[in-house]
């Protein structure tokens, strides 16, 4: 699991993050990515309400009508308090193979802003790719990277 920070500007008081994940199969076998979901802890910030998800782009079959985005409270640790979910209703991998996912994390109102450089899964010095612990990956169910704060 890698990630960059997306566009090169560290979001501080913001009401979107901009998210570039890159999901590596380290595998022999093709990986089928229904079985594949993506964590993604933040702190909800100042007023942040209803939190939601936007695909910029997915560079597996279907594109980006194939990724979902979920949010569930997390028990607060430093740097998150919710996590995002994201999941695919189709698609594979190939082994040795990767695909790239661009999202935006958006607040729902325009009162509320977060600050992305306080999320536990976020790293602002990452402007390429790089493997980030702080992202989980779990492939039917297990967890096969990373690490839940």
């Amino acid at each position: 699991m890698q990630f960059k920070q997306g566009d090169g500007t560290n979001y501080t008081m913001a009401t979107l993050a901009h998210l570039d994940f890159n999901i590596v199969n380290c595998g022999s076998a093709a990986q089928n990515l229904t079985a594949v979901v993506v964590d993604f802890y933040f702190l909800t910030g100042t007023a942040l309400t209803s939190p939601t998800m936007s695909c910029y782009s997915f560079t597996g079959t279907g594109g980006c009508t194939v990724v979902s985005g979920a949010f569930a409270p997390f028990t607060p640790k430093p740097g998150a308090d919710e996590v995002m979910k994201i999941s695919f209703t189709s698609g594979t991998i190939a082994a040795g193979g990767s695909v790239d996912l661009h999202t935006h994390l958006f607040n729902s109102t325009s009162a509320g802003t977060f600050d992305e450089t306080t999320f536990y899964s976020y790293t602002a010095a990452d402007t390429s790719y790089s493997d980030s612990t702080k992202i989980t990956l779990y492939v039917n169910g297990a967890l096969v990277w990373g690490t839940v704060p």
